[in-house]
């Protein structure tokens, strides 16, 4: 069996899907998923505010370092695995998610000796002690929780999104939960580690539970090295992606240390977590976009749907925040106020991405995600050459600088979506980027606040 080319699609070109009931199943699942992120999103941000009250600015920014390096890994590996499971036209056969399950559990034993390796190696450059065992700690649930995720596949191409959001609700309540009561009793950076590994340990099990436990057992090498193929498009677009956090760590780490770290990755954490339907339009798109790429309209329509519903619900909860930022600012303790200015920046960084990202994933469909990666390492390379200049003049605020320094990256995915299926964005989606940059902006318009 010979190794796929992951540049081509799998279609047939015969039997296309109907495109009306699966734009059905994309606009449910897309609401179930953005509802699911906004019940999220204000347990994630409440919880976020009351553990690094507790632990302080430089304790978190240890565990953002951490964090950062895992969902690296976490991207390059099952997320692509899934990805490319999710994206095959037809359904896998049993020796497929027989080898998938392999590659997981394999990938899941070596994660941790990989992520202490990567965290030796950014201590050492940001000096930034701890953080070497703390990602090897929060990555020890892999064994576990990356065979699971080929029964989180099964359930994406089910477009069961209530199961998923279930699993994924319920984890992050346990996350919360465990570390507000191991902040509260002291235990640091190690409060958010060990709450963690609940996370993705509980998400895993409910999610197994979900699907009716794995597809099937692991074996199947010559599959598991056909679908290492197929995911390794996929790993490079996530990894290109996902190291943007890391260029935390590595410059603002290295200008001004933990607690600076700490701060722009709190504005960060709570950016991405009102961010989450992004996410989610991505995971909609993902499942259903692959069945509508032998009809261009079809396809044409289904991204400007999907990326209305993300630019809204991106931009509704992060325009909101910002005002309530710019206008409680006297409120917020001085260890964290350089958050308030970081805000905006990131903010309108995430909106725009929102809008992009069923681009994206169309885009990887069609095999152009060769073109994605080098957008992504463009966001990538800019912030982090921006980053070096204005951080250490600016302190955090030349962080969100950075960020939107690469903002004109992202018509390269505007312009080549249009060109293979026409005008992407619909009027209500642009609308939405333009109501969140302008109040998203509120903390350095309205600097003052309430007094």
């Amino acid at each position: 069996m010979t190794m796929s080319d992951p540049q081509q699609p799998e279609t047939s070109g015969q039997h296309p899907a109907p495109a009306t009931p699966l734009s059905r199943h994309m606009l449910a699942g897309g609401t179930i998923l953005a509802v699911r992120q906004w019940f999220g999103a204000a347990l994630g941000v409440g919880g976020v505010a009351v553990i690094t009250g507790l632990i302080g600015a430089a304790a978190f920014g240890l565990y953002a370092a951490a964090a950062a390096i895992v969902g690296l890994l976490w991207m390059m590996i099952p997320t692509a695995i899934v990805g490319a499971l999710v994206r095959r036209q037809h359904e896998p056969k049993t020796e497929a998610w027989r080898g998938a399950v392999l590659l997981l559990l394999l990938c899941g034993v070596a994660a941790p000796a990989v992520a202490f390796l990567a965290g030796t190696v950014l201590e050492r450059w940001s000096r930034l002690d701890g953080v070497a065992l703390a990602t090897a700690a929060l990555m020890a649930p892999a064994v576990f929780a990356w065979p699971a995720q080929a029964a989180v596949a099964r359930l994406e191409r089910g477009l069961d999104y209530l199961a998923i959001a279930r699993a994924d609700l319920l984890g992050q309540t346990a996350f919360v939960t465990i570390g507000c009561l191991l902040a509260w009793a002291g235990w640091g950076t190690w409060a958010l580690i060990v709450a963690g590994i609940c996370h993705h340990l509980l998400a895993a099990a409910l999610a197994l539970r979900a699907a009716g436990g794995l597809p099937a057992r692991a074996g199947c090498a010559s599959e598991a090295r056909r679908l290492a193929g197929e995911a390794a498009a996929l790993a490079s677009v996530s990894a290109t992606w996902q190291a943007r956090p890391l260029i935390v760590p590595l410059v603002v780490g290295w200008a001004w240390g933990a607690a600076a770290v700490g701060q722009v990755a709190l504005a960060m954490r709570v950016v991405e977590t009102l961010s989450a339907a992004r996410g989610a339009a991505n995971r909609v798109a993902t499942a259903a976009l692959p069945r509508l790429v032998d009809d261009a309209p079809a396809m044409r329509a289904a991204i400007a749907r999907t990326a209305a519903i993300a630019s809204w619900a991106t931009a509704a909860p992060l325009a909101l925040t910002a005002l309530a930022v710019a206008a409680l600012r006297a409120w917020i303790p001085p260890e964290w106020s350089a958050c308030g200015s970081v805000f905006p920046g990131l903010a309108a960084f995430s909106i725009v991405a929102g809008l992009h990202a069923p681009c994206v994933s169309a885009l990887v469909v069609i095999g152009r995600w060769r073109g994605v990666c080098l957008m992504h390492l463009g966001i990538v390379a800019t912030i982090a050459a921006v980053a070096l200049l204005a951080v250490p003049p600016l302190g955090p605020l030349g962080y969100a600088v950075a960020e939107l320094s690469a903002l004109p990256w992202f018509a390269y995915a505007w312009w080549t979506c249009r060109r293979a299926f026409g005008p992407p964005f619909s009027v209500l989606g642009l609308a939405g980027v333009l109501f969140g940059a302008a109040l998203g902006a509120a903390p350095w318009w309205w600097p003052g606040g309430l007094g």
